[in-house]
């Protein structure tokens, strides 16, 4: 499976598990979609795909702790549960430009966005501004790509950028 795309399609409030795949043949890209029935099944089935994807099995000691980050990460987007603090509904956000960039609600429809940004707003409503920082941080080093850093380079012998 080297070579793969790999797309997590997570909505916990819907209870929507999925993966999609974007596997290289001949003609192209592939396209496969993974559904899941619960977290657990997803995060040993993301774990596989990603040791999969760098050529490794599950049999790889990793395998065990990319499933426990994986349900982490998703632990971290549960609703918190406060008494004390009202979330804001979907209908409080009445201008979701102050949110979104314009490109991206063109691209999804304005309603799917607001709906997830209140969903994100409920996960740190209860939280302290320490707490919240702390779980943005935990959430940015469970991101596949974090501690990579790219750089632009110029060849000497070559007019554009690689």
């Amino acid at each position: 499976m080297k070579g793969c795309e790999v797309t997590p399609d997570v909505n916990l409030s819907q209870g929507k598990y999925g993966i999609k795949l974007e596997v290289p043949n001949h003609e192209g890209m592939q396209e496969y979609w993974i559904r899941c029935e619960s977290e657990h099944q997803y995060a040993r089935w993301m774990a596989a795909i990603r040791l999969a994807t760098k050529g490794r099995t599950m049999a790889d000691s990793s395998y065990d702790s990319e499933v426990k980050s994986i349900m982490n990460f998703l632990s971290l987007q549960h609703p918190a549960h406060s008494a004390y603090t009202a979330p804001i509904s979907s209908h409080q956000i009445e201008n979701p430009d102050d949110y979104i960039a314009p490109r991206f609600l063109r691209k999804k429809g304005g309603r799917q966005w607001v709906q997830r940004i209140a969903d994100a707003h409920s996960n740190v409503k209860g939280l302290s501004l320490t707490e919240a920082k702390l779980h943005f941080i935990k959430a940015w080093q469970a991101l596949p790509d974090y501690g990579i850093s790219l750089f632009v380079v110029k060849f000497s012998t070559s007019k554009r950028e690689v």
